[in-house]
């Protein structure tokens, strides 16, 4: 098989897994911030422990999901040519691009949480989850898509 097309591949496959763990990660958090929610309000019965059955096969897709990235990380850095191909300038740009949506998605997550907090006592735990989910899945989802642009 030739370079080029080792390439295509590798860049497909790397695709395909950062799409499968930001659906992972976005359900699995997204059903846990939920979950705790709504024991927050008072809405400890089904909607709950549905939330929480729900989440736990996407906890487990993600950990296969990332089983998955390190395998192809080993790939790519074992061979100088493909390590180069897939980590171009472009690549390189638009996982500095990537970087900047999710900071600053996170910046106004905290802000939103701040203004909220002055109305409402708001549980510290639940407002870094969500901060890191929004930061997480911020950048990830904006890497794929400046990647492909």
């Amino acid at each position: 098989m030739s370079v080029g097309r080792v390439v295509e591949t590798l860049d497909a496959s790397r695709r395909r897994t950062l799409w499968g763990l930001l659906v992972a990660i976005v359900l699995w958090q997204g059903l846990d911030v939920v979950a705790k929610v709504l024991a927050l309000s008072g809405h400890a019965g089904t909607w709950r422990h549905a939330a929480v059955l729900v989440s736990l096969p996407a906890w487990l897709y993600w950990c296969v999901g990332m089983v998955q990235q390190q395998r192809w990380l080993r790939q790519v850095r074992a061979d100088p040519a493909l390590r180069e191909a897939l980590n171009d300038e472009r690549t390189r740009h638009a996982r500095r691009q990537a970087w900047t949506v999710g900071f600053f998605a996170m910046l106004a997550v905290q802000t939103l949480f701040l203004a909220a907090g002055s109305f409402w006592a708001l549980p510290g735990a639940l407002v870094a989850q969500v901060t890191l989910l929004v930061g997480v899945a911020g950048s990830t989802a904006a890497f794929l898509h400046f990647e492909r642009a």
